[in-house]
């Protein structure tokens, strides 16, 4: 369990850009490649592969996709298994689900971490307190793009939880759509 994340990671990935089609991706994308979708400011804000992106008609955006995708984890490349799966952003994974591994200070992709390994890490999280590392554990996160809508344009707002919280705050709306809450 003590080898960093990076190690454990996919490589085999393409950084896309959100405002890409669907139909360009599947282009470019290798099929046993992830994508990792990208906001026009370099943050990553979703992971697909084949299948996800194949249940969406060509025209459509990866931004939009995105959205409809579960909540994207995101952890420290540097970080153990063990210490990483103790985060209150892990009790979020769908069974399945993709982690994006991301270089902390730098913000690049690392890879994707998924699988066997993953689930195997996963069944550790139980055995082991939460009290058994020191301070708060933040070594994951989910990372997520606003989902509200005005009928016309979508918020482009991305936000960082380390937990889900029980009332969603107030958007920072860089679009200057009309004043809302983020939307989960």
């Amino acid at each position: 369990m003590g080898r960093s994340i990076e190690d454990r990671a996919n490589k085999n990935f393409l950084q896309l850009p959100a405002n890409m089609s669907v139909g360009a991706a599947l282009e470019a994308l290798p099929d046993s490649t992830w994508v990792v979708i990208m906001t026009e400011v370099g943050l990553a804000i979703g992971i697909a592969n084949l299948k996800d992106l194949q249940d969406y008609d060509m025209g459509v955006m990866l931004g939009t996709v995105a959205r409809k995708l579960p909540l994207l984890v995101v952890v420290d490349a540097d970080a153990s298994a063990s210490d990483a799966v103790l985060s209150p952003a892990f009790n979020r994974l769908a069974l399945g689900q993709p982690v994006l591994v991301e270089h902390k200070h730098r913000g690049a992709v690392a890879g994707v971490w998924v699988g066997e390994d993953l689930k195997n890490a996963l069944s550790y999280q139980g055995r082991r307190g939460a009290d058994s590392i020191d301070g708060n554990v933040r070594i994951a996160h989910i990372r997520r793009q606003c989902g509200y809508s005005d009928g016309t344009d979508y918020c482009t707002a991305v936000r960082i939880f380390f937990e889900l919280p029980d009332q969603l705050p107030e958007c920072n709306n860089p679009g200057e759509l009309p004043s809302h809450r983020f939307i989960w």
